[in-house]
Parts: C-alpha cells; sequence; structure tokens
C-alpha cells in the first residue's frame, strides 16, 4: 500500500484525489483565474482555509488573505452547536467527512448534528474572486433554525509594481446594499485600488447582518477556532479600521425537514463599491455553476494533451492530473524572469496560446540595452537589472512544440523606451547583452539568474562572475544557432557559433576546478563551489547546466554527475550545495546566512534536482534519472508523505535533511520544480520529445519499467506511444512503427491532425 491511501485515493475517473482521514497537517489545493491582467491565486485546505494574493498588470501584488484566516461556519441556532465543514478551527467533531481535491475546486463533505454539508471552494477563469457554494440539507423530520457565518481576515499588504513594500491602513466598512463587508488599506504606499478586497453574500433573501473587525467575531483569546457564535452572538454592522480589519458576514435559514439549500460568498478584490456591484449583478449561482463547468473544460483539455503509463501510480497520478496545474500557479505566483520564461517553455507542452501570451509579456519588459528588470511583476526596479539567459532557449523550445515561428516577427516594445522591435530582435539584443557585460575571467556578470541558488551579490569583494549564468547562455547560443539556421539566417548561426566557442573555451579554463565547475567566481579570485573551500565545496546546478549546455568535454561531464551521485545524492533527491554553510559569510550571501540543511543552505532542491535527471538522459544514465524522478514524485518510497508532510498531488520545493527531520517538506510554494519536472518526466525519459521537424522519439527509462504508454497530443495531432523495453536496453529506439508502418529514423513526422498510433522497442 503506498503511503497516501492511508489518507485517501485517487479518484481517476474524476482526476481528483479524495482524502479521508485526518492528513499529517493541512494539505492545500491551488486555484486560479486565467493569468494575464489581473491574476488571483488561492490556496484551499481541507479545513477550508489558505492565502489568498492578487497581482495586476503592473506587477502590484496584494496579500488579500493570510494563512489561518478564512473560515465557513456552520451553527444551530436553537442550540448554538456550531461547527465547520472539516471540524476545524471549532474543535466540534464531524462525520463521514471527506475533502476532494479537483484541479478546479475543493470540496468537504462532512455531516453533523444530523445536517449535511457540502462546501465548495473554487475561482472562476475570468473574475478576481474566490467562491464558496456551500449546501447545507437538513436530515431530520423536524424544522431547523440554521446561520451560516463567513469569515475572513484581511491582510491588504504586499508590494507595488516596483517592489516596494506596502504597509496596512486598513478600514471596514459594512455595506448592507452589497451584503457584506468592503475593506480599504489607505496606506500612503498604495498606488493604485489594488490593495481592497471584499467578502459578500448572493443569498440576499436570508442575508442578517455583517461585522467589519476580527475582535468583533472573537472571544478574549482573538482566535477564529474561539469566536463568540458559540454563545449565541450575531453580526451587529459594526465597521472599524485597524491591522485586523476582517469581514463577517452572516445568514439564516429555516430547513424544513429533509430538506436542501444552497448559499453562495465571494471574498474577492475590487476598486470600489461600484466594481462590487458590478460583480454581484452578473454572478448567480448558476453562473457560477456554469464557470465551474467552463474551468473544467479547459483542465481537460490539457489533461490530454499528454498522459502516462507507468505502472508507477504516483507518478503517473500526479503528472497526469496535477503536474499541469502546478505549472499554470507557477506562471501567476512566479516573479522571477528567468523561472516564469522556463515555465512558460514547459507551458507550451499543454497550452501554447497562454505560454506565448506571457512570453510575449515578459519580453515586452525588456531594456533596450538587452537587460531585463530584476523581476517580472513587479519589476524591483530598485534593484540592478538582469540578464534573462534562460530567453534564448525558451523561445526556441516554445517554436519547437508550436511549430509557430510567426513569434519572431512579433513586434514588441522596450521598457520606457519608444523603440519596437521584432522578438527575433529582442533576442538578439539579450545576445549583446550577456556577451558583453562580463568580468575579468570572461564569464558573464552574476545576475538575478542566481537565485534560485539563492545568491545575492556580494558587497565587500567585488562584482561577481556566473558560471551558471554563463552556462546558460551557451545552452541558448547553441538553440538561437540551429533557430537562426531554421530561419535561413546563416550569418547569425555562424556568429551564435563563434560566441559559443569563446564561452565554451572560457568555462573550461577558468570555472573547471579539477573534478567539477566551480560555481561563481569573486573579482578578489575568491571561488564559490571549489575543491579548496571548506563549506560550499560543491552545488549540484552547475554540474547540470554544463552537461545541458554542452560545453563539458565527455570526460569532464562524466566526472561533473559522478561527484553530484558521490556528495550531493540522498533519498530524497539532490542537496543543492555541500557541505552546507554553518556561518554567514559575506562573500556568499544570503545563502550562507540560512539555516543549514533545512532550506537551499544544503538541504535537496527539487528544481536543481529536476534539471539533474535530465542531464542523466543525456550522459546515458536512466537508472539515475527515473531514482531520482522518483525520489522528487510526491510520496516517494523512501520519503512517504507521512514523513514529508506534502500532498501526494503536490511537487514541493524540496526536502530538508538535516538530521532533526530528514525529508520533511520545505517551507514555501516550489516555484519553478513542476515546469522542470514535466519537461524531465515527458521529453526525457518517456522520450516524446519536441523538435522542428516533429516528434522525436528517444526514451531513457530504467529496467524497473518493462513497458510503458505515453499519450502525447503535438501540433495538433493524438501520438498514442507504446514502448517496449521488456529486453532492459532502456536508452534509445531499436524500432518505431507508426500506424502499422516501420518508421525511418526517430521522428513522428508532423501529421498536424487525427489520431496515430505508435510502438517503440528499446
Amino acid at each position: 500500500m503506498s503511503s497516501f491511501e492511508q489518507y485517501g485515493k485517487y479518484l481517476d475517473s474524476e482526476g481528483s484525489f479524495e482524502l479521508a482521514e485526518e492528513p499529517p497537517r493541512k494539505w492545500s489545493n491551488l486555484h486560479y483565474n486565467e493569468p494575464g491582467e489581473n491574476e488571483i491565486l488561492s490556496e484551499a485546505t481541507n479545513v477550508g482555509d489558505g492565502t489568498i494574493t492578487v497581482r495586476d498588470m503592473a506587477g502590484n501584488t496584494c496579500e488579500l488573505v493570510g494563512r489561518h484566516a478564512k473560515y465557513l461556519y456552520i451553527r444551530d441556532d436553537e442550540s448554538n452547536l456550531c461547527f465547520t465543514p472539516w471540524g476545524s478551527p471549532i474543535p466540534t467533531p464531524t462525520k463521514l467527512r471527506t475533502c476532494q481535491f479537483h484541479p478546479v475546486h475543493t470540496t468537504i463533505n462532512s455531516t453533523c448534528a444530523e445536517l449535511r454539508v457540502i462546501h465548495r471552494i473554487f475561482i472562476p477563469r475570468r473574475e478576481i474572486f474566490e467562491a464558496w457554494t456551500t449546501t447545507l440539507q437538513n436530515l431530520t423530520d423536524r424544522p431547523r433554525k440554521v446561520s451560516l457565518f463567513a469569515y475572513a481576515h484581511f491582510q491588504l499588504t504586499g508590494t507595488n509594481a516596483n517592489g516596494d513594500p506596502v504597509g496596512k491602513d486598513n478600514h471596514s466598512e459594512v455595506q448592507p446594499d452589497i451584503c457584506g463587508v468592503f475593506i480599504q488599506n489607505r496606506s500612503l504606499a498604495v498606488l493604485n485600488y489594488r490593495f481592497n478586497g471584499y467578502l459578500v453574500t448572493l443569498n440576499r433573501a436570508e442575508y442578517v447582518a455583517s461585522s467589519g473587525y476580527r475582535d468583533f467575531f472573537t472571544r478574549e483569546s482573538l482566535s477564529p477556532g474561539d469566536p463568540k457564535i458559540l454563545t449565541g452572538w450575531n453580526c451587529d454592522n459594526k465597521s472599524l479600521s485597524g491591522p485586523d480589519c476582517a469581514a463577517i458576514v452572516q445568514i439564516r435559514f429555516n430547513l424544513p425537514p429533509r430538506f436542501k439549500i444552497r448559499a453562495d460568498f465571494l471574498l474577492g478584490q475590487a476598486k470600489d463599491l461600484r466594481e462590487i456591484r458590478s460583480v454581484l449583478e452578473r454572478t448567480t449561482p448558476t453562473t457560477l455553476d456554469q464557470a465551474v463547468e467552463e474551468q473544467s473544460t479547459v483542465e481537460k483539455r490539457r489533461t490530454v494533451t499528454f498522459s502516462s503509463d507507468t505502472g508507477k501510480k504516483n507518478f503517473d497520478n500526479f503528472l497526469n492530473y496535477f503536474s499541469k496545474r502546478q505549472t499554470v500557479r507557477d506562471l501567476i505566483s512566479t516573479q522571477d524572469i528567468s523561472s516564469t520564461l522556463e515555465t512558460d517553455a514547459a507551458l507550451t507542452l499543454f497550452d501554447y496560446p497562454l505560454a506565448r501570451a506571457n512570453c510575449l509579456r515578459v519580453i515586452a519588459t525588456q531594456n533596450e540595452d538587452g537587460s531585463f528588470p530584476h523581476g517580472f511583476r513587479p519589476a524591483h526596479l530598485g534593484k540592478p537589472p538582469v540578464s534573462a539567459a534562460s530567453l534564448l532557449f525558451a523561445v526556441p523550445w516554445m517554436i519547437k512544440e508550436s511549430g509557430d515561428f510567426s513569434i519572431l516577427d512579433e513586434v514588441a516594445p522596450y521598457e520606457k523606451s519608444p523603440t519596437t522591435e521584432t522578438v527575433w530582435e529582442h533576442l538578439l539584443r539579450s545576445i549583446h547583452f550577456l556577451s558583453e557585460n562580463l568580468g575579468p575571467n570572461g564569464l558573464c556578470n552574476e545576475s538575478q539568474d542566481d537565485t534560485v541558488d539563492g545568491l545575492d551579490p556580494a558587497t565587500k569583494t567585488g562584482s561577481r562572475e556566473s558560471v551558471l549564468v554563463t552556462e546558460k547562455f551557451c545552452l541558448g547560443l547553441i538553440e538561437m544557432q540551429e533557430l537562426a539556421l531554421r530561419r535561413g539566417d546563416k550569418r547569425t548561426s555562424q556568429q551564435m557559433k563563434e560566441i559559443f566557442t569563446r564561452f565554451h573555451g572560457q568555462l573550461n579554463k577558468v570555472a573547471w576546478d579539477g573534478e567539477w565547475y566551480a560555481r561563481a567566481i569573486n573579482a578578489n579570485g575568491y571561488r564559490l563551489g571549489s575543491l579548496r573551500n571548506s563549506e560550499g565545496r560543491i552545488f549540484t546546478s552547475v554540474q547540470s547546466w554544463a552537461v545541458l549546455s554542452q560545453i563539458a568535454p565527455p570526460d569532464r561531464a562524466k566526472s561533473s554527475l559522478e561527484v553530484v551521485d558521490r556528495f550531493l545524492e540522498s533519498d530524497y533527491g539532490l542537496a543543492l550545495v555541500a557541505p552546507a554553510f554553518s556561518k554567514y559569510d559575506e562573500r556568499i550571501g544570503q545563502l550562507s546566512a540560512a539555516r543549514p540543511l533545512t532550506s537551499e543552505n544544503g538541504a535537496a532542491v527539487h528544481h536543481a534536482a529536476a534539471v539533474h535527471g535530465i542531464a542523466d538522459c543525456l550522459m546515458g544514465r536512466p537508472e539515475r534519472a527515473w531514482a531520482l524522478l522518483q525520489k522528487i514524485t510526491p510520496d516517494s518510497a523512501k520519503n512517504p508523505v507521512s514523513n514529508s508532510l506534502t500532498e501526494p498531488f503536490t511537487l514541493p520545493g524540496g526536502y530538508s535533511l538535516g538530521k532533526d527531520w530528514p525529508g520533511l517538506t520545505l517551507p514555501g510554494p516550489g516555484n519553478g520544480v513542476a515546469p522542470w519536472y514535466i519537461m524531465l518526466a515527458v521529453e526525457w525519459i518517456l522520450g516524446a520529445r519536441r523538435h522542428y521537424d516533429g516528434l522525436l522519439i528517444n526514451p531513457s527509462l530504467s529496467r524497473e519499467v518493462p513497458r510503458a504508454k505515453v499519450i502525447r497530443t503535438f501540433r495538433g495531432a493524438r501520438y498514442e506511444i507504446e514502448i517496449d523495453n521488456t529486453v532492459g536496453r532502456c536508452v534509445g529506439t531499436q524500432t518505431i512503427t507508426l500506424n502499422g508502418s516501420t518508421l525511418k529514423g526517430n521522428i513522428l513526422p508532423d501529421m498536424r491532425s487525427g489520431t496515430h498510433f505508435v510502438k517503440v522497442v528499446i
């Protein structure tokens, strides 16, 4: 039995996970609207709470509601018995409880005091609110009087479009005409309307009253688990200003015997009362149900673009149903330029229009010199510009998948400039910036690309050259060289080749440390990630990218991967760096200040592991790649969810390697992990890889997987691919048949439509 089966099960027919027992901690689902102009991202736990964040196109980012701060309460008004759907934070026991985590919604079901409740949480695609739909049924033969209380403690803090912090000066207004509460942050740091929130109900006939402050609702403990409703309190229509503004909305029903009612609440962001009224005019229970169906259709369309059947339930279920949802989440939550572009590269496999639109938005923020602002939505303009080397391989990968070369001819602006140029010219400016902004050793200067390793600029030792950024640049040059040839631009292709040759030579001259590649070189000569260091001696990322970028000669590539095996691999994935830093070092920055082995400072970081798995495949190491993939897949054999505490349907950022709790999920979301996980699993291990000429078939399977099936939609055609690895060759292809005919080579032709059957013998 898999570890997660002690808590619940996957519902294959629905593509969801059903939780039936108390998990080791609250499990969270992810919900979002369509990424773009105004984005809302929420967590929905089995308890019903979770954070909500809103971001606009400019980059104003507001935490609407924090953790442990939104709940639905049900009260029998005759007995004052109160409960919540899961039985928390009020500890009134509930029976027959389950929580279904769907890609579209989270639904909590339970029974208490002979009342049956079904509580659904989701976000419509075209709205900036989270919708709560609660169905309540009287299971008795007598009439009941029941009140429902929706509660949300608002934060309304975050960052403005420049990345500057926004504090809180909140004021609540009870508004009976909207059946709820409107809360504004009146801080002078608020430059627009993005820091206002509301909680309302659609049940106008059942509306009783509202209240606008946490302390009105809770007793002396100020805890949402100890509300005044336990002793018969009702909302009192009071408003207040202060840091703990909250919205409490009460509705009341007279429930006939065996009768069922429905309640709907909206928790969201709005400019003003006029906008809330507009939301209420277009939103009804019917439109909410239609929005669920619409979002379900979108998610199903994404789901069928690729799926796997390897016989490994954990891997198949996560990849097929939840990896896509987490990747879209990353698109909304990520504020790093390079990670956003790498997410677009993976997103193209299942939603090219969304990836294309986002990529163009990123490109439009580029500076005229080829650099980018420090961040993407918000821009963090107070920090130095960055290079975004990932642009140079993300765009070619998107074209390989979609076949859409027209994106290169799209015209995009530059940041704060009247100049507009094609995407192709934007790419060339990026190359110019990367190839000219170098340190004394001829490598690219450190930039925001390095934040995946928790590094920041060294202030006392001067500038720093980044081996990692230079390696990413080299991969970009390889991709740009081929893309230029595909465009018929032989001159540019030759230039890319020459630049690559220069940086290839320089990396191997100054970055090779004897057995592996150093991580960075400071202006004073200090080498980070060097054999001569007692701490921070070796970093995973630069070894992986040395292989991906093709800068490592065969013997050095082999050595680089083998030292990762020896010094960085664990039962829980790959340590980002070893040995971990025990104290702060000004030559390194924030990474050395982080807690050793329980953060990026020596813990197993899954973003780096997923990239490294691709390097394993490139070097013909299928067993290593498969073992690594299994270690980072939720609920792995050596790290069950009972130990990691993560959900079986969520890929975390990594695991602690500390002695006090090895394998514990690292705090914070796993941004950037799901995109690389998808690319590793689908394109490299299952081997259905994008190519300009068609779908390239080149699996890298473990002997643990004698047979596998992968379904892949590619440029409008559906390929059902059966892989035979029973002989145990594991790598490459012996024969490929397409619709019964033997294929020459290993690239499936670009069919553009229809369903096609492929059999592969490794």
